[in-house]
């Protein structure tokens, strides 16, 4: 199990991501990883970042994984057809720091849904489709080659 930091509270959005969408039916392992290579050769079709971040976001229903790896764009800007841009409207967040690699961030986000939630008193905002969202946030620290460094999980809450 892994080890949870205490959490900060913010509050932030609407964000814009574009980026890359993908469907995955049990949990995306590699196939994410091969998502973010693919976002990365798309960078240069994609409008301009408006900050040095990269966005992971998930909407997680019970066997069903939706994954955007995206940046965020300006409220106005335009994609091309082979991108996706979705609107994350503003919430309160909890915000949970990762130290790990990247690879054991799906412990993270167990640790924040199956310990941290039931007993926190916060009340997690869900998709209308009962999917809960949340998204990974790679900060200016994280290293891609090392897949390490300044990342967040932010769970949105009412």
């Amino acid at each position: 199990m892994a080890k949870l930091h205490s959490p900060r509270f913010e509050t932030a959005g609407p964000i814009h991501v574009a980026g890359i969408r993908a469907h995955y039916s049990c949990g995306g392992d590699a196939r994410i990883a091969a998502q973010w290579q693919k976002l990365g050769e798309m960078m240069p079709k994609l409008p301009p970042q408006i900050r040095p971040v990269a966005y992971g976001v998930c909407f997680d229903r019970p066997g069903d994984l939706e994954y955007v790896a995206g940046i965020e764009v300006a409220p106005d800007a335009e994609v091309g057809a082979s991108a996706s841009k979705l609107r994350l409207p503003e919430h309160r967040y909890v915000v949970f720091p990762h130290d790990g690699h990247v690879s054991a961030l799906a412990q993270t986000c167990a640790a924040i849904f199956r310990d941290w939630a039931p007993g926190s008193g916060c009340e997690l905002v869900r998709e209308k489709d009962g999917a809960q969202m949340f998204f990974e946030r790679y900060g200016q620290g994280f290293d891609p080659q090392a897949g390490r460094g300044d990342i967040e999980v932010w769970v949105p809450i009412k």
